[in-house]
């Protein structure tokens, strides 16, 4: 196997240029004359032939449709001859002189379908027999395909594997049932998800199954509900294992031909029984990188004498906060949330307090992001978000993660966390019921937090949202020790897909998760089908080891932004796979245009923007 012949072989158009008249002078000694007047008769219709037209070169369109049905496009000259043909095939699927020999060829000529000869000029419309496919055959695993989690990712994997055909996989779940540890487990029974439902869903790629029936802004039971519908729907939970803990994945066999396999040691998620084998012959993994709260201590804590809790995990009380101060530290995601479901318990202030001052975006804008066919400049983006924050008199212009110039011609966002997607940030802010103060705990005494500033903040709640972390025991459990793109160790067979932390780009098509999920499902479907493409990109792929990782106190297997873009752009030089990826792309804004479209979506805004405004002028702390 040659990558760089295999990659200008499947990269060069398939094409027949015109016929070249054979050099007689070389067969002048023959002493075979008929064979050479047959020569001369089979191209008269080359130029300087009694037959020859000048539309003869003229380019023209054939289709080949092997036996399955599968058709191949290739273009050719008017008078291409069938031999021409059957040569460029032998090429083109790699023939042996056996195959080759066993080929033949029927065409459409007027209304009937009828033998061609290898002399003919090849028909438009072209049969041929002896060949299955003119797809590439796919590497088939004598042991099932594992994939381990069944979040949005591990659910939608095992859907486009189930509809490509591959019946032999194994999902593995160490919870109860379908929908994934983030939403059952770290977020509140207050989150709701931020961005549009419309990209996110497993109907994504399967219209064909019910639309999904969910609000615009989904809470966590509506998102759970939905994927549990949506799997039972598509037949998984017969090929899922649930309550099953993975403790060891060993990979057996060199290199990743037939004889590659995995030895997977699991046992049940409560550790009621004994640990067991199972062997695999590729591990998809989505383990997912929210997992554990970032913990936070604080001195002075026992002398608070108010409420702290972390703001995740569905650890908080959100009752003890009505009628307080209280302060919410960090400026992520989570974060925003907080702000919302603060105001709705009733909270009298809401401080956030954060080493630095995150970008959050108005809903609209989500909307316009994932709806646009093409990628949004970042300074497009910047200037609406910008009409927004107007309300709090801070330009996020100003950010700490916007690299511009003087005329604001571009704009480059790096900054640590994934956009906040809320109106209620602004609407709170303006009527003061919300202030952000930038600064750092030191220590906490009676109903006050004590800034490194010097500033202190009187209160009597405290939420602690300040990250959440991946599982560092995925890293033993994989036997991590670099990621080479999305890939363990550089093993084909074996990815490790996570959300992606941070935000890192210049244009922005979307503020979901999904669609990118949706791209990176194919990429690691493509490689357990074609093991020997990756080959085409290994050393072209980002490597993220302990080495060169940005990530601070997280798990290796959790990668930022910037290596899973450079990971996607190395993939795109794959002929066949940059064309599935990029279908996920294709979708989004017809998916966001048709499940959200713009006038009601924008009545939603109006109709939630005008619900908080009331809220706020109502507020005892607003002003």
């Amino acid at each position: 196997y040659d990558p760089v012949l295999e990659l200008v072989r499947r990269s060069t158009p398939l094409e027949i240029g015109p016929r070249q008249p054979t050099d007689l002078s070389k067969l002048a000694d023959s002493n075979n004359a008929s064979f050479i007047e047959a020569i001369k008769t089979r191209e008269q219709d080359l130029p300087g032939g009694r037959q020859y037209i000048v539309h003869s070169d003229r380019k023209r369109n054939v289709e080949l449709i092997a036996e399955d049905g599968d058709s191949l496009l290739i273009t050719v000259t008017n008078n291409t001859r069938v031999y021409q043909v059957h040569e460029l095939l032998a090429s083109f699927l790699g023939l042996s002189e056996a195959q080759s020999g066993s080929l033949s060829f029927v065409g459409n000529v007027g209304s009937a379908w009828r033998a061609q000869f290898f002399n003919d000029e090849v028909a438009s419309r072209v049969k041929v027999k002896g060949v299955k496919s003119f797809g590439r055959p796919r590497k088939e695993y004598e042991h099932p395909i594992m994939i381990l989690g069944t979040g949005i990712g591990g659910m939608g994997t095992a859907m486009k594997l189930l509809q490509k055909g591959r019946t032999n996989i194994q999902l593995i779940e160490k919870l109860h049932d379908f929908g994934g540890a983030s939403w059952y487990f770290i977020a509140n029974k207050t989150t709701k998800l931020q961005t549009e439902a419309a990209t996110y869903h497993l109907q994504y790629y399967f219209d064909w199954l019910k639309l999904p029936q969910l609000p615009t802004w989904p809470s966590r039971d509506h998102v759970i509900a939905h994927f549990q519908m949506c799997a039972r729907q598509f037949g998984l939970e017969k090929y899922t294992r649930f309550n099953t803990k993975v403790g060891k994945i060993t990979p057996k066999g060199k290199g990743y031909g037939q004889d590659r396999w995995y030895l997977v040691h699991h046992e049940p998620a409560d550790g009621s029984g004994e640990m067991e084998a199972l062997q695999v012959g590729a591990c998809i993994c989505w383990p997912g990188n929210l997992c554990v709260n970032k913990e936070d201590v604080y001195p002075g804590e026992d002398e608070f004498g108010g409420y702290i809790e972390y703001a995740s995990l569905n650890k908080p009380k959100f009752t003890q906060l009505s009628g307080k101060d209280t302060v919410i530290v960090g400026h992520g995601a989570f974060a925003i949330e907080n702000v919302r479901t603060a105001l709705e318990f009733d909270a009298h202030k809401i401080y956030v307090v954060c080493r630095r001052r995150n970008i959050t975006a108005p809903k609209v804008i989500s909307w316009i992001v994932t709806a646009m066919e093409r990628p949004m400049p970042g300074n497009i983006m910047m200037d609406a978000i910008a009409q927004a924050y107007r309300l709090l008199g801070w330009d996020p212009w100003n950010a700490y993660s916007v690299t511009t110039d003087e005329a604001h011609s571009f704009a480059r966002i790096d900054q640590g966390t994934m956009f906040g997607v809320t109106d209620v940030y602004f609407v709170a802010g303006y009527y003061g019921i919300m202030d952000v103060i930038v600064g750092d705990v030191k220590r906490l005494t009676h109903h006050c937090i004590h800034l490194k500033s010097g500033r202190r903040v009187r209160c009597e709640a405290l939420l602690k949202t300040v990250g959440v972390r991946g599982d560092k025991t995925t890293d033993r459990m994989l036997g991590l020790k670099e990621m080479v793109g999305f890939w363990v160790n550089g093993d084909p067979l074996m990815p490790c897909i996570s959300n992606t932390l941070f935000v890192q780009a210049s244009n922005f098509a979307s503020y979901s998760i999904a669609p990118a999920v949706a791209s990176e499902a194919e990429a690691v479907i493509w490689f357990m089908d074609f093991p020997q493409d990756f080959e085409l990109v290994r050393e072209s792929l980002p490597v993220h080891n302990k080495e060169n990782n940005v990530i601070v106190n997280n798990s290796l297997y959790v990668y930022s932004a910037a290596h899973a873009t450079m990971t996607t752009l190395v993939l795109s030089l794959v002929p066949g796979l940059a064309a599935l990826m990029g279908l996920a792309g294709a979708l989004k804004p017809r998916k966001q245009r048709e499940i959200h479209p713009y006038s009601k979506f924008v009545e939603e805004c109006e109709a939630e923007w005008a619900m908080y405004v009331d809220m706020c002028r109502q507020h005892p702390a607003a002003y």
